[in-house]
């Protein structure tokens, strides 16, 4: 998939095509540089994508096996306040994922 900002990889397994959608969004409508996403349902890999660039001033793309740092990520994300609260969510990007979460997956 190719967007605005750039090329997006990996696979999205069927059931999981809104995560697709909600991670070029980030780059289309938020203007993300760079982002991977890779989620496991019950043991399975059912998405992995990567996309935009690892390095801003060279223009190298960002790939599968590029490393990053991640600290404290979940937190917030994986709160059960927040999620309890999504109805009225004042992030768009925390409404999208519970939206997600709600509607579009479909159990394997």
């Amino acid at each position: 998939m190719v967007t605005k900002s750039g090329e997006i990889s990996g696979f999205v397994k069927p059931g999981f095509e809104a995560v697709q959608e909600a991670f070029a969004a980030n780059f289309e409508r938020r203007k993300e540089l760079r982002a991977a996403c890779c989620v496991y349902c019950r043991g399975k890999k059912v998405v992995d994508l990567w996309g935009g660039i690892r390095n801003k001033d060279t223009g190298e793309p960002w790939e599968e096996d590029t490393i990053v740092i991640v600290a404290s990520a979940t937190k917030r994300a994986l709160s059960p306040s927040e999620k309890d609260s999504s109805q009225g969510a004042s992030e768009p990007f925390f409404r999208d994922v519970f939206k997600f979460e709600r509607v579009a997956h479909k159990p394997l």
